[in-house]
């Protein structure tokens, strides 16, 4: 933590960094079985944001930033409302609370879902855009359409932001 803070170099936890994933049945076809490791994959990066948030580990390395990537985006929204409940709830009484030091460090990307709804909890500033490319759940050839899709509802400096604004500041392009 210490070296990539000194460092300023950006943490990134891939989907399915996490140890704690859904074993895939022997039983199921390949097609089930790669949809099945597709869909667990990122919602695993909830272990890893769980444990940065409730560890202290932001609050003690407050410019560590860290990327959650290839993981969407709806799930940070049902996560950040819930630790901050939860926070509450058991009297954590840390300076900030779990939905402010992710606000303040840490980063989703998106790449199919829609990112209008997301922006109240998870805010413009903490979103950036991936066209997932090479995987095979990537939207090319199809990138243009699934942006101005995702992106619908947005305006063009939110659109920025997410589209290359956020990396650029993030990686210092």
């Amino acid at each position: 933590w210490a070296t990539c803070q000194d460092l300023n170099v950006p943490l990134c936890f891939h989907a399915g960094s996490s140890r704690l994933q859904f074993p895939v049945p022997p039983a199921l076809s390949p097609e089930l079985s790669a949809a099945l490791r597709a869909v667990t994959r990122p919602a695993s990066a909830v272990f890893d944001l769980t444990n940065l948030l409730f560890s202290r580990i932001l609050l003690r390395f407050p410019i560590l930033n860290v990327v959650f990537a290839e993981s969407t985006i709806g799930w940070g929204t049902f996560l950040l409302e819930y630790a901050d409940h939860q926070y509450e709830q058991d009297h954590c009484n840390y300076q900030l609370k779990p939905s402010e030091m992710f606000a303040r460090q840490c980063y989703l990307t998106s790449w199919y879902d829609p990112v209008k709804r997301n922006t109240g909890q998870i805010g413009t500033s903490n979103i950036m855009w991936a066209t997932n490319f090479p995987a095979a759940n990537s939207t090319w050839p199809d990138t243009q359409a699934f942006a101005k899709k995702c992106l619908a509802g947005l305006t063009e400096d939110e659109r920025a932001q997410i589209t290359y604004g956020n990396a650029a500041a993030l990686y210092k392009l």
